[in-house]
């Protein structure tokens, strides 16, 4: 090209800065016969500053001939954008002549970071506001809580437009005023779907799901952000089926093609329910688009797969991702699914090869590393990585973390590390941490130890009925403690002096009771010694004469009382209702259980009790609705072995029935299937058609 000017130059050189060839761009840029002006040396900056190579940008900023008001507005917005607020108002206050746009910025910054008394203090002083700078302001102070200051600002407006509108409601819905948000967006002169979506959002935020679902149903336009918003909404709140019936809806309207965000929050559903065939169709969907190679994307798939048991097809999407498209998130969901399944050693291996490839861990990969050596009895293991973790000064150390330390050490008998590690916690330990702490003793039957977490975590701490259902149970499984695993009723203690009870079924002592609670120095646990048998000596203490026993600790005291509660309230019952049982006969009404045989029993007397009911149309959910009711003060971690638990048993039975109607379906009737009837341009072909076996809508 012979008749090169600036303008030919300028974009030839954006085009490599857009397509993210800064190297080539700077070669360009800075040829001999280069043809430069502030607009391209502006665009040079502003490449650099777009892949956050800053000190370059910085450099070339200083080097600039002339500067003119956009120039500095790049440089400041880079600045802002790192959240280097203080160099970004020096570079300001440094300018000649100031637009409007470089108010906005700066008080856009200030804002965000909560210097709010800094950014009311340069609005003021604006000589020419724009709508654009009242709505920031007003934005700025709805977002940080100021919601009254952000209302008489917004009266104080001399001209209002839809998007000033919307950031007012969505500060009244950040800040829990739904009313006066709703009262607000009733009284808008003209609504957009962004309107729409922010009333949506703010109902949705606040845990109004009904009101949000009628105002969607009422909306007259439905984009992407719609569907998308009121889909994550039942998700975030535990509503998964019916964020699935959403997202079929939203398919079948054909109108609007779900966004990444639509994929991973309904993969997250589908996850959450541990619906294998729900996140197959999905995944058939996806495999359709040109969004199926998205980082996000590909990271909702292997983590849906993995909740549903599919180890497997989880490791082949991880594999068939190539090395380029993998990001940390990728790479802490495969580490995540590996743990998992109990797969310690190959979680290790991926976390080598993860920082081998040049992705720096973060803390979810450690807390996922830490779990995966957990569930593996990885101890040695799992303790060289924690000191690599403490070892790391950039890696903030959270309570996971140490809720895996503890659960690693408690589970391997390592029962006098754990406790020393959480007692030198101090302020840092928490209810989870202790809660874990307790069910390893549980575990492990160590009364002395198991104490001294009771005394800490049950008395001075929150009360938790998990945690006092692990106490008794761990007292229970002591032979010659006669104490029922119930769960505690704060009674007074009045309630019951009168009560008829037997003295000699009550114990009045509890063994160790004079022993410090001193906690030993750190040092290697020994195997735990078998428990010699105590039934002999339990004989033998019944024979020998009454001897007045020191007084209860705490928690002991708390148990005794509330199996004297427990036993009236059995006793009311059968002279109530007249039970006829025989004594010898087990079963759900005289059956108590303490060890784990007994629970095994106890668990099929239960089974039978509700078999009787399985021809019912409604015992798919009477058992869902006890398998809630059953759950309730479990731990996450408890609870997601009990899905795992019932998501194998979904997938044999799934895979039996698939087998036996393979014949069937070469004749039968083909099954409805979930199509997007539109043709689109983005939709591709690939090898996914045997998913086609499944709908779920």
């Amino acid at each position: 090209m012979h008749n090169r000017d600036v303008i030919t130059w300028t974009a030839v050189i954006s085009g490599y800065i857009k397509s993210g060839w800064i190297e080539e761009a700077r070669r360009l840029f800075d040829r001999d016969d280069a043809i430069k002006d502030v607009v391209t040396w502006t665009a040079m900056v502003n490449g650099y500053l777009k892949l956050n190579l800053k000190l370059e940008a910085e450099k070339l900023f200083m080097e600039m001939p002339s500067k003119n008001v956009i120039a500095w507005n790049t440089m400041i917005g880079g600045y802002m954008h790192v959240g280097e607020i203080d160099k970004g108002l020096d570079l300001f206050m440094k300018m000649p002549e100031r637009n409007v746009v470089s108010w906005n910025l700066v008080i856009t910054a200030l804002t965000e970071y909560r210097r709010v008394e800094e950014a009311k203090i340069l609005f003021e002083k604006i000589p020419q506001k724009d709508v654009v700078s009242w709505t920031t302001m007003v934005a700025g102070l709805a977002k940080n809580e100021r919601i009254d200051e952000a209302r008489e600002l917004f009266e104080r407006m001399p001209e209002r437009n839809v998007v000033t509108w919307n950031a007012m409601i969505a500060g009244y819905a950040k800040n829990m005023r739904l009313d006066e948000a709703f009262v607000l967006f009733e009284m808008m002169p003209a609504k957009d779907v962004a309107s729409w979506n922010t009333m949506i959002t703010g109902f949705i935020q606040n845990g109004e799901l009904e009101k949000a679902r009628k105002l969607f149903v009422e909306m007259p336009e439905k984009n992407v952000v719609s569907w998308t918003a009121l889909i994550t909404g039942y998700v975030q709140l535990e509503k998964s089926e019916s964020a699935l019936i959403i997202f079929a809806e939203m398919i079948r309207d054909g109108n609007v093609k779900p966004n990444e965000g639509t994929f991973v929050n309904i993969l997250s559903a589908c996850s959450d329910l541990a619906g294998l065939s729900e996140g197959q169709q999905v995944h058939q969907i996806i495999s359709k688009s040109i969004l199926q190679h998205r980082a996000f994307v590909v990271s909702a798939l292997i983590n849906m797969y993995s909740k549903c048991g599919e180890l497997g097809i989880s490791q082949k999407i991880f594999d068939d991702t190539a090395v380029n498209q993998r990001d940390l998130i990728s790479w802490n969901c495969m580490i995540a699914a590996y743990a998992h399944h109990g797969c310690g050693r190959e979680a290790i291996i991926l976390f080598d090869q993860m920082q081998k490839s040049g992705f720096k861990p973060n803390d979810v990969s450690y807390v996922a590393l830490l779990s995966a050596c957990v569930h593996a009895g990885l101890v040695e293991q799992g303790l060289k990585y924690f000191q690599e973790l403490l070892s790391d000064g950039s890696i903030q150390v959270r309570e996971d973390h140490h809720t895996c330390l503890v659960d690693l050490c408690g589970r391997a008998g390592r029962l006098e590390e754990a406790y020393d590690f959480v007692r030198k916690l101090g302020p840092k330990d928490s209810s989870s941490i202790w809660g874990s702490l307790l069910a390893s003793c549980t575990i492990h039957g160590d009364l002395r130890i198991g104490r001294l977490v009771a005394e800490r975590h049950l008395v001075e701490g929150p009360k938790n009925a998990g945690s006092f259902w692990l106490m008794s149970n761990m007292y229970a499984s002591v032979e010659d403690e006669q104490i029922q695993p119930v769960l505690l009723k704060e009674q007074p203690k009045s309630k019951w002096d009168d009560e008829d009870v037997d003295e000699d079924e009550i114990k009045e002592s509890w063994e160790d009771e004079d022993e410090s609670p001193t906690v030993p120095a750190l040092k290697p646990v020994p195997e735990k010694v078998p428990k010699k048998p105590v039934v002999k000596s339990t004989k033998e203490k019944t024979v020998e004469p009454a001897k007045e026993e020191p007084p209860l600790d705490p928690v002991a005291e708390k148990l005794r009382q509330q199996r004297l509660v427990e036993e009236a309230d059995y006793r009311n019952t059968k002279e109530l209702f007249g039970s006829k049982s025989s004594t010898n006969e087990k079963n759900i009404d005289n059956f108590i259980p303490k060890s784990e045989s007994d629970f095994l029993e106890y668990a099929e007397l239960i089974s039978q009790r509700l078999r009787l009911y399985e021809k019912s149309y409604h015992f798919i959910s009477l058992l869902k609705t006890v398998m809630r009711h059953s759950m309730t003060s479990l731990k996450a971690a408890d609870a997601k072995e009990v899905a795992s638990s019932v998501t194998a048993i979904a997938n044999e039975k799934l895979k039996a029935e698939k087998e036996a109607n393979a014949g069937k379906k070469k004749t039968g009737g083909k099954k409805k299937q979930l199509h997007v009837d539109k043709p689109d341009d983005d939709i591709v072909v690939t090898g996914y058609d045997a998913l086609d076996d499944y709908d779920f809508m």
